[in-house]
C-alpha cells in the first residue's frame, strides 16, 4: 500500500519513477491536485500502463483517489 499526499508534485513524482517501482505498488492512494488536463491525462495514461486501474474517489475529497494494481504480485517484492 502506497499513500500519496506531496501537495502537487504528484505529477514529477509518478511521471519519473522507474517503472519497477510501480510494479511493487498494489494499492495506491493518492490525492491528485488540478493541473493542466496535459499533466493529469499523462498521470492516468502512466498508471494505466503499469496496470493501475481506478478504482473510486472519496466521497468526502474529491482530489483522492484509489488505484488498484492489476499488474503487481507478491513476487515483486523484494
Amino acid at each position: 500500500l502506497c499513500k500519496m499526499d506531496v501537495e502537487g508534485a504528484e505529477y514529477e513524482t509518478l511521471l519519473e519513477v522507474p517503472a519497477d517501482s510501480l510494479r511493487r505498488i498494489h494499492h495506491l492512494i493518492i490525492e491528485i491536485h488540478n493541473s493542466e488536463p496535459a499533466k493529469q491525462d499523462a498521470l492516468r495514461r502512466k498508471l494505466e500502463s503499469h496496470g493501475f486501474e481506478h478504482i473510486r474517489a472519496s466521497s468526502t475529497c474529491a482530489d483522492v483517489h484509489l488505484f488498484s494494481n492489476a499488474q503487481w504480485q507478491e513476487s515483486s517484492c523484494g
